[in-house]
């Protein structure tokens, strides 16, 4: 779902556990890129010329 393609983020599937019941759900985690991307500093303020 999201696997082999250049996405910030990848949806996965997840049991959601409420007090009452548990449901199948679709979660978005943050891939490698995007962790990398939180952590680096954007010297020209930039950001789409950051990413390329």
């Amino acid at each position: 779902m999201g696997e082999e393609k250049d996405n910030l983020y990848d949806r996965i599937q997840q049991i959601i556990f409420t007090d009452k019941a548990s449901w199948p759900a679709y979660v978005y985690v943050m891939t490698n890129k995007t962790l990398e991307m939180r952590v680096s500093l954007i010297e020209s303020g930039d950001w789409k010329r950051h990413i390329r």
